[in-house]
């Protein structure tokens, strides 16, 4: 039986890229090292860093070729819609804004 464990759920099979799990975990390792509680992340608030921080963990999955149906459904079962929108947003910032620009490449160092 394949067990994958995706922010906190169990599941016997996922039908995704195999390395989702791997991808979401480094995602959380950058959570921890930019000093940001993972689940704050899952969670609905709409806190400013906390936003930044979606937006730059799902532009990190969209680079690793995820579609926005899947990366929306790991954060918290959100629509792609919403993945789509933090993607674009998080290109937007990181070519405009010096403070996201810096994030992200904490994001990626870790």
């Amino acid at each position: 039986m394949n067990h994958i464990l995706r922010i906190g759920e169990l599941y016997d099979s996922y039908e995704g890229p195999a390395d989702l799990h791997e991808e979401v975990m480094k995602c959380r390792r950058a959570a921890e090292n930019m000093g940001v509680d993972w689940e704050d992340v899952m969670s609905h608030n709409r806190h400013q860093y906390l936003c930044d921080f979606r937006f730059l963990a799902m532009k990190h999955l969209r680079d690793k070729g995820f579609t926005y149906k899947v990366i929306g459904g790991v954060f918290n079962k959100r629509d792609h819609s919403t993945a789509v929108y933090a993607v674009q947003t998080a290109e937007n910032l990181i070519a405009t804004d010096r403070r996201v620009r810096q994030k992200w490449t904490t994001f990626r160092q870790s």
